[in-house]
């Protein structure tokens, strides 16, 4: 191997950290995000009340999104980072108490928009540590493995839905934060 092909066993390390804290953190959005309807559900709430906010939320994930890429050069990174990824936080922890129509509404608007605001910044903080641009191609693969997890765990979880909400909050907030630290 030349010299431009060798890699750093600490960036490998530090990217491979980020690639699965990445799945961590998209693993909480995605085990919410699939019971949404069914916490909805369990609270007695009528399907097309509950789909209508699933749009929404939707929508909003879409605002969510234009607003990191907005921030990006604007504001520092790592305060996008721990300002969405607090909100998103917060957003699933109020889904341990009570969880009335109002409640299940805002968390719907909320929670997807703070969440999207940071996971663009999230994969272009993994994409700029890459300078190989070898290890950036895992992203999709990471989030894919996290999309299949959250569910599976928040089910495991689901017969208290306070411990489960409580759990996927905390996966949202350490898959970020750590990502945040190896910035």
């Amino acid at each position: 191997l030349n010299a431009e092909n060798k890699v750093s066993s600490s960036f490998v390390s530090s990217t491979l950290v980020s690639l699965t804290d990445l799945s961590i953190n998209f693993a909480g959005f995605a085990g919410l995000w699939a019971f949404f309807e069914r916490i909805g559900n369990s609270h007695g709430f009528s399907a097309e009340f509950t789909t209508t906010w699933l749009s929404v939320g939707l929508v909003t994930g879409g605002v969510g999104s234009l607003l990191g890429a907005a921030s990006s050069g604007k504001v520092a990174r790592g305060k996008v980072i721990v300002l969405s990824t607090s909100f998103a936080t917060a957003t699933a922890l109020v889904l341990t108490g009570e969880v009335t129509e109002l409640v299940y509404g805002l968390s719907l608007t909320a929670l997807p928009m703070f969440y999207m605001a940071s996971i663009g910044v999230l994969m272009s903080s993994i994409a700029e540590s890459d300078k190989t641009q070898r290890l950036l191609t895992l992203i999709p693969f990471s989030l894919a493995v996290g999309a299949a997890l959250g569910p599976v765990i928040f089910a495991a979880l689901a017969n208290q839905q306070s411990i489960a909400s409580i759990t996927m909050a905390t996966m949202i907030a350490v898959g970020a934060l750590v990502i945040l630290f190896f910035e």
